[in-house]
């Protein structure tokens, strides 16, 4: 207690009485230990004359022998006071002095600071002599970026990446096929364009508005990636989701954008109309309730439409049937539909083609593009395709060409690639062929690809990085 009180009363008198510079100090150096050094005799005085007193004080009633030994211990320590006294006021002492000298030796280095600067500015404080510009002609981040094929892929719940259209390969049908990406639980591949690096893409939205971008634009990822969320690339609204993506031309003179929705609604829209679109995405095509943006495909005035339902319908009608209209105009009726049937699939068709039509289940024909006879807009159209409970609604009715590739995607993530050419060709009211085995998955994706060279057609049964399936032993078709 006492060791306590010397420390604290020096400490106390040497920051008070002795600190700062000499000119204002109260007390000299001297003075201060001076007086530590009294105060620590005093407390040691006092502890060797009422020890005893003190003792008793402190811990009540003890032993004739404890008291000795306390007594002797306790004036050993008493006999210390002057010294820690003198030693804490010292020190307190010396820390007050260096602490004042070096804030001034601060504040005079900062005044120094100060007036060069101020110097500086009076002497070249002029108008800026340089002008930041844009020069014309300047490298483009196009021109750093490799142009070559890409397959850009949307899942359905919003992840978008590119991969380099070489790193898939053509299978035989009824193969298995190889991953095309890693997908979270229920969320499935959707869409799929294969286009060039440096191409713009419009993004067509559920919600009947366009965004563009260059394909660049969009990270690459490996083949098993997820790929980044579109929300990361697009400014997409709440509840709203792509649902169509198209190449942009070079040239908009002439050109159409025909729009479908769910419900049978279709618009065609000059391509002009879409020029400058803006970041924020503008108005495609204004949607009525309860309706959604299926397919938009990219036309000249002149061509013949074919629209495909759930329900194994379908309507061919020529584009002339539909009146051009402004971005924000609803549309006209494209087909009757029936009950709570939908429309799946809008392709544009011309004499020689053939008609692809595929199920969820996985079976597929073609179908001559002359059996789909031409009728007026708005009708119940004709059956496409005959289907069962073991073939499931219809998921595509697209126009192939037999010297191209098709790539079908399931719910689960898995892709295959088959030559359009090994697909048999069967008649309008048939049900197919099985064309991919899915399991309990279904097929929610068909797009048509350039066909590769035939080295790399044939896979090694025996590959050992698993990028090739078996082909399945042909069918029969089921008439």
């Amino acid at each position: 207690v006492f060791v306590a009180l010397a420390t604290g009363g020096a400490v106390i008198t040497s920051q008070f009485l002795g600190a700062g510079d000499k000119e204002n100090a109260r007390l000299s150096a001297a003075q201060v230990v001076t007086m530590a050094c009294l105060a620590g005799l005093g407390f040691m005085a006092l502890c060797l004359a009422f020890g005893e007193n003190i003792m008793r004080f402190l811990f009540g009633s003890i032993d004739a022998e404890v008291m000795e030994k306390g007594l002797v211990y306790f004036r050993i320590t008493a006999m210390s006071f002057p010294f820690i006294a003198v030693y804490n006021a010292g020190a307190a002492l010396f820390r007050s002095q260096g602490n004042s000298k070096v804030s001034m030796e601060v504040s005079l280095l900062m005044n120094v600071i100060k007036t060069e600067i101020i110097a500086i500015r009076d002497k070249f404080a002029d108008e800026r002599r340089t002008e930041l510009t844009t020069l014309e002609g300047e490298i483009d981040v196009a021109d750093l970026i490799q142009e070559e094929d890409m397959v850009v892929t949307l899942t359905h719940a919003g992840y978008v990446k590119r991969i380099a259209k070489s790193t898939y390969r053509a299978q035989h049908r009824g193969g298995k096929g190889i991953m095309a990406m890693t997908t979270k639980e229920e969320d499935y591949a959707e869409r799929m364009v294969v286009v060039s690096t440096h191409d713009d893409l419009m993004f067509f939205t559920n919600l009947g508005r366009v965004y563009q971008i260059k394909c660049y634009q969009i990270p690459e990822a490996g083949r098993a990636a997820r790929g980044t969320a579109i929300v990361n690339i697009l400014p997409l609204a709440g509840g709203e989701k792509v649902n169509a993506v198209i190449p942009l031309p070079a040239e908009e003179e002439g050109k159409y954008l025909v729009m479908a929705t769910r419900r049978g609604v279709i618009k065609k829209t000059a391509l002009a109309d879409f020029v400058n679109i803006r970041k924020t995405g503008i108005i495609a095509v204004n949607l009525r309730e309860d309706d959604e943006l299926v397919g938009v495909a990219l036309t000249d005035g002149e061509q013949q439409l074919l629209i495909g339902s759930a329900q194994g319908k379908a309507i061919r009608f020529h584009e002339d049937d539909i009146r051009a209209m402004g971005r924000a105009a609803t549309g006209v009726r494209s087909i009757d539909l029936a009950g709570d049937d939908a429309v799946v699939d809008m392709s544009i068709v011309s004499p020689g083609d053939y008609i692809l039509a595929l199920t969820e289940q996985g079976y597929g024909k073609l179908t001559r593009e002359e059996e789909f006879r031409l009728q007026s807009r708005g009708g119940k159209g004709i059956r496409a395709m005959h289907l069962t409970e073991k073939t499931g609604a219809l998921v595509c009715q697209k126009v192939v060409d037999l010297e191209e590739d098709i790539m079908l995607i399931t719910a689960d993530g898995t892709i295959i690639r088959m030559a359009v050419g090994e697909i048999s060709i069967l008649g309008r009211d048939t049900q197919g062929v099985r064309l991919m085995r899915v399991g309990d998955s279904a097929v929610v994706c068909v797009e048509r690809v350039a066909k590769q060279p035939e080295d790399e057609e044939e896979a090694d049964p025996n590959d050992l990085d698993g990028d090739f399936a078996a082909p399945a032993e042909p069918e029969e078709p089921e008439i």
